[in-house]
């Protein structure tokens, strides 16, 4: 048996995520369509953004899930695995260009690919406007906020922590 992360620990995860009901299992991608119907229902109400909301919300959304995947990662190879797997190093770029290099291609490509593929192919964002319903915005400003300063509120209690 595998020790569950979920809940019964005398189920195997895959047997205890068999009986979890669809709903459940789609929370998340519910919450991420949820945030993005606010973002573009509050950047199409600016009379300034009308031609160019599309363009703005995909680069500051896969900016924002950039962090949160550059976040993610560094805690899950420094702290919980103790080892870096998800890096690429090219050899004949100094350090700055081997960083900046890193993270267009391991965390940024892929969240713009993936906000493509779920929101703007075949204009889907239409259908989730009509699916789910806006708040003005603040759904979007907490999802930023979170993703801007929990990295910085981390970098100090590792700061404090190690004084």
């Amino acid at each position: 048996m595998t020790p569950s992360l979920i809940g019964n620990e005398d189920k195997p995860v895959d047997d205890q995520w068999n009986n979890i009901n669809s709903k459940e299992k789609y929370q998340t991608m519910r919450l991420y369509y949820k945030i993005w119907v606010d973002f573009i229902t509050r950047l199409r109400s600016i009379e300034s953004n009308k031609n160019n909301w599309k363009i703005k919300s995909y680069v500051i959304m896969s900016i924002t899930m950039t962090l949160n995947l550059i976040l993610l990662m560094s805690i899950l190879q420094r702290h919980i695995l103790h080892s870096y797997f998800y890096k690429i190093y090219f050899y004949n770029f100094p350090i700055l260009g081997n960083s900046i290099l890193t993270i267009l291609i391991l965390f940024a490509f892929p969240c713009f690919v993936i906000n493509y593929i779920f929101i703007f192919h075949k204009e889907r964002y239409e259908k989730l406007l009509k699916k789910y319903s806006s708040y003005n915005g603040k759904l979007f400003l907490y999802y930023f906020l979170i993703s801007i300063f929990l990295p910085i509120i981390l970098l100090w209690g590792v700061v404090i922590c190690q004084s």
